[in-house]
């Protein structure tokens, strides 16, 4: 039996492990706890991969930095407005 999980989230985590444990656990968006953790050490490139195969299983889920998460809201950083603009020139 195979079970699907909802995701609601990709989370990139450009920042360190209790940085993105506290950063989820404080944020109140809905269903925040529908996520999946991406690291974002190493090359650029091998994250984009991973975060396009990631969209393709998640179409719906919304893609977010750790460090964009607020308590109510997401505060978007350019970083990640750049990682977005790079994915979505991608099929």
């Amino acid at each position: 039996m195979i079970i699907m999980k909802n995701v609601n989230y990709i989370l990139v985590n450009e920042t360190d492990s209790k940085t993105a444990a506290r950063a989820i656990r404080n944020c109140k968006l809905p269903d925040i706890r529908h996520h999946l953790l991406v690291e974002a050490a190493g090359c650029d490139a091998d994250l984009i991969r991973e975060l396009v195969a990631l969209r393709r299983h998640h179409p719906d889920a919304k893609i977010f930095g750790i460090s964009e998460l607020d308590r109510y809201c997401v505060h978007p950083s350019e970083a990640m407005n750049k990682l977005r603009r790079e994915m979505s020139d991608l099929p």
